[in-house]
């Protein structure tokens, strides 16, 4: 039985959400329950970024890429609504997330950083 492989193309991320009860390596413990409303999961893949129309460069004769906000192996949190599901023989149940539906990377073991928020009275 052969196995799918899935490279994205311009400004889309593959993304293997977290199984129940997983817990990442910054502490992020992402229950069963409640894994519906809270989409996070680690990009697989990832396109290389999209062409940019309004920025063409005359060295190449080639539009601009815009670079994408994510590498290979950050977590990110993604709106859900705008991705979509897939099925790949040897990699299970994956996600198909546009660049612009990414809410924000996950900075995983950021303590210093959100102690520092906290002693300036901003958390």
């Amino acid at each position: 039985m052969s196995k799918d492989l899935l490279h994205p193309v311009r400004d889309w991320y593959l993304v293997k959400r977290f199984s129940e009860e997983e817990v990442s390596s910054g502490g992020i413990v992402l229950p069963g329950n409640d894994k519906k409303n809270m989409p996070f999961g680690r990009i697989l893949a990832r396109g290389p970024g999209k062409p940019c129309d309004f920025a063409w460069d005359s060295n190449t004769d080639l539009f601009a890429i815009l670079p994408m906000s994510a590498e290979q192996g950050e977590v990110i949190y993604f709106e859900e609504r705008g991705a979509r599901k897939l099925s790949l023989d040897g990699i299970g149940e994956v996600w198909a997330v546009n660049e612009c539906d990414v809410i924000g990377i996950v900075e995983q073991n950021a303590d210093a950083k959100i102690d520092a928020l906290t002693e300036a009275g901003l958390l």
